[in-house]
């Protein structure tokens, strides 16, 4: 009998045949190569088809939905077929650095038993402006207050965590079609640690698009409809830091949607309930103050 990967990759991809390749190629050279690799094809029009066959890997295994289900019910689905005992996501736009699963396993096999979860830093490309920017994680006192303040972290692609810990914790919110990764790290990080790795690992692509403002704003009420309890029973300041992170999200779709001045209303309400969070988007506001005078009077 063939011994089980020690971890299973879970890749979800929709229409993603022109960019699946390069995060194919990043997993499949890294320097620890004890996984399978589940790719779920969340019911693609493409010729992703085509795409996986340039890399005939016997590691690699694929499941295909029949109808587009979204990305927390992809990576529940291979959650269930994973046989890894760690499990890592990488979304298929995106790169990892050739010992980012070696660093992480061995973060997590030195770790103490609450500490489930790796997370690295990450090189963020904003693909249309041709522009990089490091992002490296630091350690946090108090991850569950870190990330109340918003998910900052690139879970999707820059995570390694133990299985176990979806039998414990349960897996992703299939009812959310957005921040359904800050719904699972709020659930982990209220109990449990974070074995972070500073240093970039991870290249994550991003466009210039943004979410709708009801997108965004449904999403957000999910949140807060989970989580204000618990971040109440962590203290009075953990409860106004959700919901001025509430608010700031709102703010950002707004101000993203040429919204401005609903924007600046809710970055106000979200600053004086946490004044220190968000202090770069409030100072892009005030820059772009005459923008904000010619499309509310001009």
């Amino acid at each position: 009998m063939t011994a089980a990967p020690r971890v299973t990759v879970i890749m979800p991809v929709y229409n993603g045949a022109a960019s699946i390749g390069r995060a194919l190629a990043t997993v499949l050279g890294q320097s620890f190569g004890d996984f399978e690799l589940i790719v779920v094809d969340d019911a693609s029009t493409d010729d992703l088809a085509g795409a996986l066959a340039a890399y005939p890997d016997p590691r690699v295994r694929l499941l295909r939905h029949a109808v587009n289900q979204g990305a927390a019910a992809a990576r529940n689905n291979a959650l269930r077929l994973a046989q890894g005992a760690y499990v890592a996501f990488i979304d298929a736009d995106d790169e990892w650095l050739p010992e980012k699963l070696e660093r992480q396993v061995a973060r997590l096999d030195a770790s103490p038993p609450e500490a489930g979860l790796s997370i690295t830093g990450y090189y963020l490309v904003r693909d249309r402006l041709g522009r990089r920017e490091a992002r490296p994680l630091g350690d946090e006192a108090d991850w569950y207050m870190r990330l109340l303040a918003g998910c900052t972290v690139s879970f999707g692609s820059c995570a390694l965590v133990r299985r176990s810990l979806f039998d414990e914790i349960g897996g992703f919110d299939e009812t959310m079609r957005r921040l359904e990764d800050w719904d699972w790290l709020l659930r982990y990080t209220v109990a449990h640690s974070v074995a972070n790795i500073a240093e970039p690992l991870a290249i994550i692509h991003t466009g210039l698009g943004w979410p709708g403002v009801e997108v965004v704003r449904h999403a957000t009420e999910q949140i807060w409809d989970r989580h204000a309890t618990s971040a109440a029973e962590h203290s009075k300041a953990a409860r106004r830091l959700l919901l001025s992170t509430i608010f700031y999200e709102r703010a950002s779709a707004l101000y993203h949607h040429r919204r401005p001045v609903a924007a600046v209303w809710l970055a106000l309400r979200s600053a004086l309930l946490f004044p220190l969070r968000g202090v770069g988007f409030y100072r892009h506001l005030l820059r772009r103050g005459g923008d904000i005078l010619r499309w509310r009077f001009g």
